[in-house]
């Protein structure tokens, strides 16, 4: 009877064991996970950041490229207009001679104005790729 009264004391004693093992490994563990859990803190904290600065360039973006589209419809039709302005100043420069110079002046004021749209078309491409670039970087990290 004496072999049966012992069991539950060892039990114990198992049991007291593995509570002070496992309080060892939690001080341990906590010790590497404290860094970890302060250098999560700050990526979530520069996650946020980006996160709102991404919000304020995709804004700011889509205010120049609105700004710029409704610049170029307005020039579309002008352009349209020079085109056959100058198509028809062509076609009378060949029969008269006196149209020569201008023609030649209405060339250069379709000249100038298709640099100016061509001049927008280059600003809204570089302005999609820094979009573009801005979703890729925003990605990466």
């Amino acid at each position: 009877m004496t072999g049966l009264s012992t069991v539950p004391v060892l039990g114990r004693l198992v049991r007291r064991a593995a509570l002070a093992v496992e309080w060892r490994i939690d001080e341990r563990l906590e010790q590497h996970l404290a860094p970890l859990r302060v250098r999560l803190d700050e990526l979530e904290s520069q996650v946020e950041r980006l996160e709102t600065r991404l919000g304020d360039e995709h804004g700011r973006f889509a205010v120049d490229l609105e700004a710029h589209f409704q610049a170029i419809q307005r020039m579309a039709p002008q352009l349209a207009a020079v085109e056959v302005r100058l198509a028809d100043t062509g076609d009378d420069a060949a029969t008269a001679g006196d149209d020569t110079a201008a023609a030649r002046r209405e060339h250069e004021r379709a000249r100038v104005r298709l640099a100016a749209l061509a001049s927008y078309e280059e600003r809204l491409q570089r302005l999609e790729a820094a979009a573009d670039a801005a979703d890729v970087q925003v990605g990466v990290r």
